[in-house]
């Protein structure tokens, strides 16, 4: 009988050691910048308090940059201009955030 409990012990830790193998819970998030029909001379990404956090001259095309949730400010500029002022945007955890250049300095964002 002491046998069969402590398999049946052994049975149930190693199922719970198994479920908690993973932490499923997000702690980032992501914000994806891409260039449609113009080109950047630089991007730049600001806290809330207005403290650079990240910067990149001629970032490309597409552009992904892994975030702690919270709210952020954007501000990039063509070759022609040296931005438009900052867009802010907001992070989740887990979730990633699109923000789309289409001929002009203004970005269209979209949460996904």
């Amino acid at each position: 009988m002491k046998t069969l409990l402590k398999i049946g012990i052994c049975l149930l830790l190693a199922v719970g050691f198994a479920a908690c193998d993973k932490d499923e819970t997000p702690v980032i998030g992501r914000l994806k910048v891409e260039y449609i029909n113009t080109t950047a001379s630089f991007v730049s990404i600001y806290t809330e308090a207005g403290n650079e956090i990240y910067s990149k001259t001629n970032p490309g095309a597409n552009l992904s940059i892994d975030l702690n949730p919270g709210n952020y400010a954007i501000l990039s500029g063509t070759s022609s201009s040296t931005g438009n002022g900052k867009e802010y945007f907001q992070v989740q955890a887990g979730r990633t955030t699109h923000a789309s250049y289409h001929n002009s300095g203004t970005p269209t964002i979209k949460y996904k």
